[in-house]
């Protein structure tokens, strides 16, 4: 499962949820409606990218052209790491111009993936570059408009959460100049169990092992009902082999999960049947 980390190459966070300048009454004494904004800006006054860390869809596009202060919305294509859990993340970007060269691609619907650019810093509702960032567990509620809270401003609607709750940093990508204040867990290292998935790291067509008829008879006793629904003898599943009918199960699987539909099984795929009980 991919974690979730901040996506610029540089953090020089100037503004802190905590901030007198705008941001404390984004939360503090509220009533109703809060989210916890960070002013994120790159290693100097230029125009920094905020990047995808992970595939995610763009849920609303607003202000480009209007009054209202530019604003995207996007969530994450499936679940991801946190360092408060797993879920899926919504996030917003503001401040960034109508000229962007970026967000001018973009349509609502777009998968970003991993890897690449959102948007960049910008100054439409503010004085100099930067972005107004907001997360959320988009499990819990999803953010995509803005709503007036009972201090008066205007927040992220949805689940909002403390940016550090809900992402890590990735020192591989990201050169730390300034937290303001606030402390964030370095991304995690990623551990494939090859003693389970093999050299390769996953299970595929063809595989032939004791953890494959782990999997076989997990599906076998769990998911009794997909050899009825796939069209296949259950009793077909059992062996040590991966072949077609556990490929078809597992796909199946994947499909009402949410995940990618290879039909193989990886480290996200393997996490995903552990929270259905399973047990190397």
């Amino acid at each position: 499962m991919k974690p979730f980390t901040f996506g610029m190459k540089t953090m020089r966070i100037t503004q802190n949820y905590n901030g007198t300048a705008s941001h404390k009454s984004h939360w503090y004494n509220s009533r109703d409606y809060a989210d916890y904004p960070i002013d994120c800006a790159g290693k100097d006054g230029n125009r920094e990218p905020y990047y995808a860390t992970v595939d995610m869809q763009v849920l609303t596009i607003k202000g480009k052209g209007n009054s209202m202060t530019n604003t995207i919305w996007l969530v994450t294509t499936e679940k991801v790491q946190t360092p408060s859990g797993v879920m899926k993340v919504f996030m917003a970007l503001t401040h960034w111009n109508d000229n962007d060269p970026y967000v001018s691609k973009l349509k609502v619907g777009n998968i970003i993936k991993s890897g690449e650019p959102i948007c960049e810093e910008g100054t439409d509702g503010a004085t100099a570059n930067h972005l107004h960032v907001i997360y959320g567990n988009a499990d819990r509620s999803c953010g995509s408009s803005l709503i007036q809270n009972s201090n008066g401003k205007w927040v992220s609607s949805g689940y909002c959460m403390k940016p550090e709750e809900v992402m890590y940093v990735d020192r591989e990508f990201t050169t730390v100049v300034d937290t303001c204040g606030l402390t964030f867990q370095d991304k995690p290292k990623e551990e494939i169990n090859t003693s389970f998935l093999g050299e390769k790291g996953w299970l595929g067509f063809g595989d032939e092992s004791d953890s494959v008829g782990k999997i076989c008879q997990f599906m076998h006793d769990t998911f009794p009902k997909y050899g009825e629904w796939l069209g296949l003898d259950n009793e077909k599943i059992l062996g040590n082999y991966y072949g077609n009918i556990i490929k078809s199960y597992i796909t199946e699987f994947q499909k009402r999960t949410g995940l990618e539909t290879d039909g193989n099984v990886g480290p996200i795929t393997l996490a995903k049947l552990k929270e259905f009980g399973f047990k190397e």
